[in-house]
């Protein structure tokens, strides 16, 4: 090795979901740097899938209410309590939807 040349992980380590001994390196991102058990791997896919799924329904819900409720004024105006629930995707729309409609 290169003096200064950085030194690459073991490939086998400790599980950092569980602690089980046979976690192997997985890559995260853009670097390899955490240690999944098969059965952590295996948890950590379906919760990923699960929020990708979460996030498509989401997405195709707020859009069809949108078409339904996003022209009401009132509704859209209180901007505050749509943002509590859509995380504030439906104040933007909201905005951007009147700011059209005023061109």
């Amino acid at each position: 090795m290169i003096e200064g040349e950085a030194q690459g992980l073991p490939l086998y380590g400790f599980c950092d979901g569980c602690g089980a001994p046979n976690g192997v390196l997985r890559k995260t991102g853009m670097n390899f740097s955490e240690y999944f058990c098969p059965e952590c791997t295996k948890k950590d896919a379906l919760y990923l899938g699960a929020i990708t799924h979460l996030n498509v329904l989401y997405e195709v819900s707020l859009q069809a209410w949108q078409t339904i409720w996003g022209d009401e004024k009132y509704i859209t105006d209180n901007i505050s309590e749509l943002s509590g629930i859509t995380g504030n995707a439906v104040g933007e729309e909201a905005a951007k939807a009147r700011e059209e409609g005023e061109s």
